[in-house]
């Protein structure tokens, strides 16, 4: 009877050598992938917050319109009339 292939594959697979890893080879390839990763992150937050802070300075400032111009002729509005702030308990007149 023929042997299986995967019986064939497997046998043959036995016989190949694989040589073993370099551990510091490893760890640094580990390192360099962490710190690529992480200074990847960094560089978008970054961009993230120089993005948001550019739009709310640009975008603040049209959102804010200032208040038209009173029509010829009118009064000026009464201005409110401010109070010295004092400590508590004690009166504004001495």
């Amino acid at each position: 009877m023929p042997d299986r292939l995967a019986d064939l594959l497997h046998a043959d697979a036995e016989t190949v050598r694989v040589p073993a890893p370099d551990p510091a080879a490893v760890l640094a390839r580990g390192r360099a992938l962490r710190r690529r990763r992480r200074v990847g992150t960094a560089v978008v937050a970054a961009a993230t917050v120089l993005a948001v802070g550019t739009g709310g300075v640009l975008g603040g400032g049209l959102l804010r319109t200032p208040a038209p111009p009173p029509p010829p002729g009118s009064p000026t509005p009464p201005q409110p009339r401010r109070t010295p702030r004092t400590a508590p308990g004690r009166s504004a007149t001495r």
